[in-house]
C-alpha cells in the first residue's frame, strides 16, 4: 500500500507541473476574475436552454478566447482522466488479483 502512496504522490506531482493543468488553472483564474464573463455565465442557468437568448449567450461565450481555452484544456484533462482511471482499473481489477483467497 505504501508503494501505491509513493506512485500517487509523485503522479499528482507531475500532473502540478503539466502544462495543461497549469494552463486550466490559470484560465480558470483570469476567468475569475472577469467580472462580464461571470455576470454571463450566472445568467446562463437561469434561461430556457432552448430559447434564442440563452443560444446566443452561449455563442457569446464561446466569443471569448480564453473561455475556448479554458474549455479546450479542460477537455485534454477529462481525457486524461479516463485514462489513468482505466489504467487504475487495470491494476485494481478484482478479477486480476488474488490476494483476498491466500
Amino acid at each position: 500500500m505504501e508503494k501505491i502512496n509513493i506512485k500517487l504522490t509523485e503522479l499528482f506531482d507531475i500532473l502540478d507541473h503539466d502544462e495543461r493543468v497549469v494552463a486550466v488553472k490559470q484560465y480558470k483564474e483570469k476567468l475569475l476574475h472577469d467580472k462580464v464573463f461571470l455576470n454571463k455565465i450566472r445568467q446562463l442557468p437561469t434561461l430556457d436552454m432552448y430559447s434564442d437568448e440563452y443560444l446566443m449567450l452561449k455563442q457569446e461565450l464561446f466569443e471569448n478566447p480564453d473561455f475556448v481555452a479554458f474549455k479546450h484544456y479542460e477537455n485534454e484533462i477529462n481525457l486524461l482522466i479516463l485514462e489513468i482511471n482505466q489504467k487504475l482499473k487495470l491494476l485494481t481489477d478484482e478479477r486480476g488479483c488474488n490476494h483476498e483467497n491466500h
